[in-house]
């Protein structure tokens, strides 16, 4: 009796220590991978020390959060194509914080997928194998884009949880309801963030639906639907709901659905053979890497020597080929349409890397040791310790010892060569972005501030804008709301032309305070621009937006001066008028001749003209044809051009203004043009073209024409 209890107390005592011994252990992994998630976040410039300039589809996503926050509903009220669920994760952000919640939440799926990678790792690794490998995972992260929190991204994890749960029941047979339920819900969500990413269920399911024909095991296949359709439905079903109830089925069909697969198709060329070409090139791009090679190498391998598992390796080698060609699908080469890539790594590597463990833990472990395990142990119970008995394919690295060794040298090269230096990197710039946090400098960039600044002053909260390209984080920073449904044009303005039409049309029912323009149909934009009467009135500080304004008639800059010199239609008293405003205004005068000048043009006229600064204007009195382009403020010249019966052009920037100029003679062209940002100011009629421009208020005071050759004399023409 002394005995047992004596055995009793020191087995409790083994268990106790062995418990605290787990305890601590998961505790020191979780701070690790909480490290490894940590600095991986933080590369987005959304993150605690960053400075809040989204990602420029991220403020697509930031946009419609917005909305949804001020009671709008997506697809209905403004247009994106990606899934519900990206909205809804991005308004959830918005909640906890406006800036820095979405980046939370980031954190969090990050920490969620480094976890089940490390879990799927300690399936067929020691913990200290699988602790090393989680920098290879850290580093194939950014070869997908880790620092852009985007849908694709965003269903990382919960590709890596089905992934899990499918490596389980193949390798050890291990299946309850409640994993269903769980593979289901994820497969829910991926389909409601980006449908394209489903490829582990697509090649999985159908590898599940084999493998029960082929054991005739037809009982279990309506048991594994119900419950995987009750998960998924459980997530999508209240989505559905919400976008019907919210009036938006019908645009969430036509955006997310239809739209993406015109999407798909417009970017991969209108042939096709452009098209078969561009999605070659996408996937020797997605091919291209290091892991991804030797993850398809070893799957190859483990299918010729591992016979007992080989339907699942050939299954496995199917999910990586269909993951590159998926991404590839659009035949673009965007990093983060790789991210299911970062998934579909880690099984092989963790087989690559158990061949290793012996060395590094001093065992010749075999693969999988579950010739025993996998009757012995009963679906839905916990099964042996992955990290110590479980391993794929019973004594087969056992049989060729010599694959340790190579697989001890990989394992080295991808630790030390491949992982070190991305971690390392990118932990400098973590420590790069704390020291710019703690010194204060977390400004936004003086592109986007400028672009900020000069909204703030031409517009009210309750004006409307347009933001034409992609760029709409000036929505969410100037906290005004887009003139049209499209916050953004980049996707669609040649994908769908009937979009880009509707785009139009709502802009001509709600013409847009402010017109910020990028390189997106540039033609038929500057066409909206000039017939609606917009005025050029800044460039952003790095030059790749231009920003129009569309003046009230109460808030005209010009006064009452303004309103008198567009009244006056004699060319005498308007050069005049012009001697005086130039000074008093510090106005800029812009002339172009169509035609030719002369004929109708008097000595005091030429006076005139002297006087505000153009010295060779008496050749104008020729009755022959010339050209004559002239620019002046305060009396003074700043260029002038007067040449014979032909075309003269200028293109340049005076005082800080983007200036096109076009004077020809009839026989030459015959054509007046004064363009300035971008804009056509000039009447483009016979005779002298004047445009009058006040820097200042960044406004056309007027544009008259006064034709020379008339038989009545030199007339005004408005």
């Amino acid at each position: 009796m002394c005995r047992y209890v004596y055995f009793y107390k020191e087995n409790s005592f083994v268990k106790k220590k062995n418990h605290i011994t787990e305890l601590l252990c998961g505790s020191i992994t979780a701070a690790y991978l909480f490290f490894l998630s940590f600095v991986a976040a933080l590369q987005n410039t959304d993150s605690i020390w960053g400075n809040g300039e989204s990602w420029v589809d991220a403020s697509v996503y930031k946009y419609v959060a917005w909305m949804m926050d001020l009671g709008y509903m997506p697809y209905k009220d403004t247009f994106d194509h990606k899934g519900p669920l990206v909205y809804l994760f991005f308004w959830l952000g918005r909640k906890i914080s406006s800036w820095r919640g979405v980046w939370v939440l980031y954190l969090g799926m990050i920490f969620l997928t480094f976890l089940v990678i490390y879990l799927i790792f300690r399936k067929f690794c020691s913990r200290i194998v699988s602790a090393l490998l989680m920098p290879v995972v850290f580093a194939v992260a950014f070869d997908y884009a880790a620092e852009n929190i985007s849908p694709e991204n965003l269903s990382v994890p919960f590709m890596a949880c089905a992934l899990y749960i499918f490596i389980d029941y193949f390798l050890d047979e291990r299946i309850t309801k409640w994993r269903l339920l769980l593979t289901g819900a994820c497969f829910g969500c991926v389909l409601m963030i980006k449908a394209q990413m489903v490829s582990v269920w697509f090649v999985f399911c159908i590898a599940v639906l084999i493998k029960n024909i082929r054991e005739k095991t037809f009982s279990k296949i309506g048991f594994f639907l119900a419950w995987f359709l009750a998960g998924c439905l459980a997530v999508v079903l209240p989505q559905c709901i919400w976008l019907i109830l919210g009036g938006a089925w019908k645009d969430f069909i036509e955006d997310y659905i239809i739209f993406n697969m015109q999407y798909s198709k417009s970017y991969s060329g209108s042939t096709p053979m452009e098209s078969t070409l561009a999605k070659c090139r996408a996937m020797v791009f997605f091919f291209n890497k290091p892991v991804v090679l030797i993850c398809l190498f070893l799957c190859v391998a483990l299918i010729c020597m591992d016979r007992s598992n080989r339907f699942f390796h050939t299954s496995y080698l199917v999910y990586i080929l269909l993951s590159i060609a998926v991404a590839a699908l659009a035949g673009r080469t965007y990093r983060h349409y790789g991210s299911s890539l970062l998934v579909a790594v880690s099984c092989p590597l963790a087989m690559f890397a158990s061949a290793a463990s012996g060395l590094i833990s001093g065992e010749n472990l075999p693969l999988q040791q579950r010739s025993g395990s996998r009757n012995s142990s009963p679906a839905g119970n916990s099964g042996p310790d992955r990290g110590q008995s479980g391993r794929a394919g019973s004594g087969l690295w056992k049989r060729m010892p010599w694959i340790s060794g190579a697989a001890f040298l990989g394992l080295a090269y991808l630790v030390c060569i491949y992982a070190a230096p991305v971690f390392f990197t990118k932990l400098d710039d973590a420590l790069d972005i704390w020291q710019v946090y703690e010194a204060g400098d977390t400004e936004l960039s003086a592109n986007l501030q400028g672009m900020l600044d000069v909204i703030a002053a031409n517009t009210s909260a309750d004006d409307r804008i347009t933001v034409h390209g992609l760029y709409d984080i000036l929505y969410g920073k100037s906290e005004r709301l887009s003139a049209s449904r499209y916050s953004f044009q980049h996707a669609f303005a040649k994908v769908d032309p009937a979009r880009n039409d509707e785009y139009y049309a709502e802009l001509d029912a709600n013409p847009p305070k402010l017109i910020i323009q990028g390189d997106t149909d540039p033609d038929r934009m500057m066409e909206f621009i000039t017939s609606h009467g917009y005025h050029w009135i800044a460039d952003s500080p790095d030059g790749d937006y231009r920003i129009y304004k569309r003046f009230d008639r109460e808030e005209l800059p010009s006064g009452t001066w303004g309103e008198e010199l567009c009244r006056t239609t004699s060319l005498t008293d308007y050069l005049d008028r012009l001697y005086e405003l130039e000074e008093e205004h510090g106005l800029m005068v812009f002339m172009t001749v169509r035609g030719k000048a002369g004929g109708g043009l008097s000595v005091k006229n030429t006076e005139q003209l002297q006087a505000l600064g153009f010295d060779g204007t008496d050749l104008l009195l020729d009755d022959g044809y010339h050209t004559f382009i002239g620019v002046s403020s305060g009396h003074e010249s700043l260029y002038e051009s007067i040449g014979g019966d032909g075309a003269d052009r200028y293109e340049g920037t005076i005082k800080g203004l983007e200036t096109g100029l076009i004077s020809a003679t009839k026989h030459r062209g015959n054509q007046a043009s004064v363009s300035l940002g971008g804009v056509e100011y000039a009447l483009n009629q016979r005779g002298l073209n004047i445009v009058v421009y006040d820097p200042e208020t960044s406004f056309v005071i007027d544009s008259v024409a006064f034709d020379t050759q008339s038989d009545e004399g030199v007339t005004c023409i408005r």
